[in-house]
């Protein structure tokens, strides 16, 4: 049915979702928290200047820009290599992901950095001194210390993913996406249907109650 394919859709984004933002949050707070790199400070305030921004600003502007007809970009593309169209979709379920992405995954960010922050290097000396490369040290000292942190950022990610409704609604029912909140709303229209949405809603509440378990039972076992 209907309400099964949103559930299912909803639980995708949120996967997809907090994977890109693991991707993005985690490789930039180890170069912020560890690294010498310039423009450090004027990273983390635009980090945090994505998440300020309201969602649907963002959404907004990434239509403008990757709009399959008439974005900037597809244009652009097509003026410099001659073709019949550009190759950017942002109505689509990867071009969806991304941008609720890009708000959410300085979350994933702020959490990482404020643990590494935390953690003295002197760990790191230590596997440094009896040979251990950067690499090896960053994979089995650093983030298995911030990983209480990351997985807490994750947790909060794809409940932020599966309950946002601003972004979604500019991009998914455009492409035809079928999401939990699009159906949550749908339940409110005229006439209402409080009993559906409060059945509708016990699995969401389910999922949200057993992540908190596995954060405490993965978290225990440290």
């Amino acid at each position: 049915s209907r309400n099964i394919q949103a559930l299912v859709n909803s639980l995708y984004l949120g996967v997809a979702v907090t994977a890109i933002s693991l991707g993005l949050g985690v490789p930039l707070a180890v170069a912020v928290s560890r690294t010498n790199m310039p423009g450090r400070g004027f990273t983390h305030v635009c980090a945090l200047a994505a998440f300020v921004m309201p969602n649907f600003l963002g959404a907004i502007a990434w239509i403008l820009l990757a709009g399959p007809n008439a974005g900037w970009i597809n244009r652009l593309w097509v003026e410099v290599f001659c073709t019949n169209r550009g190759p950017f979709n942002i109505f689509s379920f990867w071009g969806l992901a991304f941008v609720i992405a890009l708000y959410v995954y300085p979350l994933m960010y702020v959490f990482t950095k404020s643990a590494l922050d935390l953690i003295s290097t002197e760990l790191e000396d230590a596997a440094a001194i009896h040979g251990s490369g950067k690499f090896h040290t960053l994979t089995r000292v650093t983030l298995p210390l911030a990983l209480p942190s990351i997985i807490s950022a994750g947790i909060l990610i794809f409940l932020e993913a599966i309950a946002l409704y601003g972004t979604p609604a500019l991009i998914a029912i455009p492409a035809g996406i079928n999401l939990a909140t699009m159906r949550i709303v749908s339940f409110f229209q005229y006439p209402l249907r409080i009993e559906q949405f409060a059945a509708f809603s016990m699995p969401i509440l389910a999922l949200t109650v057993g992540m908190l378990a596995l954060q405490r039972r993965l978290l225990s076992r440290k």
